[in-house]
């Protein structure tokens, strides 16, 4: 299903794994009438073979086949460590010697990396965890997801090195995020006088 509506089983292939996620997407595809999304969405140039979306997605998978209950195992994890492990999987045994379909590689183990969990964790785990404290009135949840923000590891790329030149100490996600929401939001859209920040620096 994932890999057919991302738009990768198109194709005609020789390997028999492909043809069989093929044929069983096309009985879903018609079943209950889907649409798949253009394949040319998906980039591959530039990035790290292990960083392929044919391998990421085969890590969702994996990820979804094992934890019957993800959603509820996620937003119950009493910990970061607990949460760690929900995503510490490998892909399925054609993925191990392959990045992309009917293309062979040298034999190597996909898991997701130390530092993949924690940018998923960041982006997605934990707004989520956010939303849901925030629409069922759960205080508690939203309370869980700044203190996971807080214990994970700053986020190294391009917006926060800029953060760390202009002296801005970055001792954690949740300062790392804070920063890239007002790079984004208020530094790119040159709203500095409805930033907090920039209030501060317009009347010093």
């Amino acid at each position: 299903l994932l890999f057919g509506q991302a738009g990768f089983l198109n194709e005609k292939f020789s390997d028999s794994y492909p043809l069989e996620l093929k044929n069983e997407y096309e009985h879903l595809k018609n079943k209950y009438n889907l649409k798949p999304i253009p394949v040319s969405i998906w980039k591959f140039s530039k990035l790290r073979p292990l960083n392929f979306p044919t391998i990421r997605i085969s890590q969702l998978a994996k990820i979804l086949f094992v934890q019957n209950h993800l959603f509820r195992n996620v937003f119950e994890c009493p910990d970061l460590k607990c949460l760690k492990e929900i995503f510490k999987i490998s892909t399925t045994d054609y993925w191990k010697n392959h990045f992309v379909f009917d293309e062979t590689s040298i034999n190597k183990q996909k898991n997701l990396g130390k530092t993949a969990i924690e940018v998923l964790i960041i982006n997605t785990i934990i707004p989520a965890l956010f939303y849901f404290g925030e629409l069922n009135n759960e205080q508690e949840y939203k309370d869980k997801a700044l203190d996971f923000l807080l214990k994970l590891p700053k986020e190294k790329n391009s917006i926060i090195k800029i953060w760390e030149i202009l002296d801005f100490e970055v001792g954690s996600a949740y300062d790392s995020q804070g920063l890239i929401e007002l790079k984004l939001n208020y530094c790119d859209k040159k709203k500095c006088l409805e930033c907090p920040v920039g209030n501060e620096i317009m009347n010093s």
